[in-house]
């Protein structure tokens, strides 16, 4: 992670209603940044032994910060993304550091602790990420499960915010009719317009 560089910009704070309601984690009152990251050491361990992807890390942003984690290939910048929503899997492992949100230590959550903060307090767009559709289901569909997972939403609730969503992504402002209509798009399967799919997708939290 060296060669990784950082850029940050300032915009308007947001209130606490944009980031939900507080964690129950571990809290250290020490830390005051939204997202403080101490010393993050990712592994993956191999035959040979462990292979170091990210070296002891630090970081923090505050709220109302953009903050840009730039670098060359392989240098570790997807790890830092995966560690912090805690989607690093064996043989991969956090070995060391901390990882705090509103100064809540992240590593702490529980399992259905992790599940809201993923959704509510922070989340992440894959690279590739239409690859994570199903090609043999409706979009709307997809979409509906994932926010019913998250949120507690009847079926045709979350097809309907679904559709919200769908309008957000297409660049209106909500007052001209989306073409192709929403009610369509949402019966559309992954391989048409992604991009849209995309934008819609990573837009709900």
């Amino acid at each position: 992670m060296s060669a990784a560089e950082r850029t940050t910009t300032k915009v308007a704070p947001t209130s606490d209603s944009a980031v939900g309601a507080p964690l129950v984690g571990a809290l250290h009152p020490g830390s005051n940044a939204l997202l403080d990251i101490r010393n993050l050491t990712v592994d993956y361990l191999t035959p040979l032994g462990p292979a170091r992807a990210v070296d002891r890390v630090s970081f923090s942003i505050d709220r109302g910060e953009v903050f840009g984690l730039a670098g060359e290939s392989g240098c570790g910048k997807s790890t830092v993304a995966h560690a912090i929503m805690r989607l690093i899997q064996p043989p991969g492992q956090i070995s060391d550091g901390q990882m705090l949100f509103q100064g809540h230590d992240i590593l702490t959550l529980s399992r259905k602790e992790l599940q809201d903060f993923r959704w509510s307090k922070v989340s992440i767009v894959f690279q590739s990420a239409m690859n994570a559709l199903n090609p043999v289901l409706p979009v709307g569909a997809q979409m509906s499960d994932a926010i019913r997972a998250h949120q507690k939403m009847s079926r045709s609730q979350a097809y309907e915010r679904a559709a919200e969503l769908f309008r957000l992504g297409s660049g209106r402002d909500g007052e001209s009719p989306p073409h192709p209509p929403v009610r369509t798009r949402r019966a559309d399967f992954p391989h048409r317009a992604p991009q849209n799919r995309s934008v819609a997708q990573a837009r709900h939290d």
